[in-house]
């Protein structure tokens, strides 16, 4: 094969081609959009539960307020325990397992949403306890069971300071309790 023979041409403008073709996939690949950054990653993955965490904790509220209605007559821990077990409880659980479930991809804010995952975890935990001691009419488990839920919000409002703080330092911010209809 000589240097102008018409395999060597071919050769040439196969192994041109070759590297025009690999420069065009590297710049390309470098100029796709690689999403958005860790803390918007972050907000936009965390946002959509708070909403659903603000119908939850409306439900609880009008539970509470209906227990607190009920002055001439003591509520039915039986229908108590049925409320939270048919429709608040496996709505926390959920809300707590897809907390969980949460990728960050940025390190820094794991300590941060170990808040959030813990506070409602515990919120779980103590709503089943409260399902439980209703069920068994237990005052002292019922105490216990408050205390458990109260401590979990505490944990839900430190996660909230210091994640929305995270975000404000990269501009972007939480909303706690959201529309769920998002209006």
């Amino acid at each position: 094969m000589t240097a102008f023979s018409p395999e060597r041409r071919m050769h040439r403008t196969s192994a041109a081609a070759f590297v025009g073709i690999t420069a065009l996939t590297l710049s390309l690949v470098g100029c796709q959009d690689q999403g958005p950054p860790p803390y918007a990653q972050y907000r936009d993955a965390v946002q959509p539960l708070l909403a659903e965490n603000t119908t939850l904790v409306k439900h609880f509220e009008q539970l509470a307020i209906s227990l607190k209605k009920r002055t001439d007559a003591a509520p039915d821990p039986k229908a108590i325990a049925a409320q939270l077990d048919s429709t608040m409880l496996p709505a926390a659980r959920s809300l707590s397992e897809r907390a969980e479930a949460v990728t960050l991809t940025e390190a820094s804010l794991a300590p941060v949403h170990q808040h959030l995952v813990n506070a409602w975890s515990h919120r779980a935990e103590a709503w089943s306890n409260l399902r439980d001691a209703y069920g068994k009419d237990d005052l002292q488990a019922l105490d216990q069971a408050i205390e458990l839920s109260t401590q979990s919000h505490l944990l839900e409002d430190q996660w909230f300071d210091e994640a929305d703080a995270a975000l404000r330092t990269q501009g972007l911010y939480l909303v706690r309790y959201p529309d769920p209809a998002g209006g």
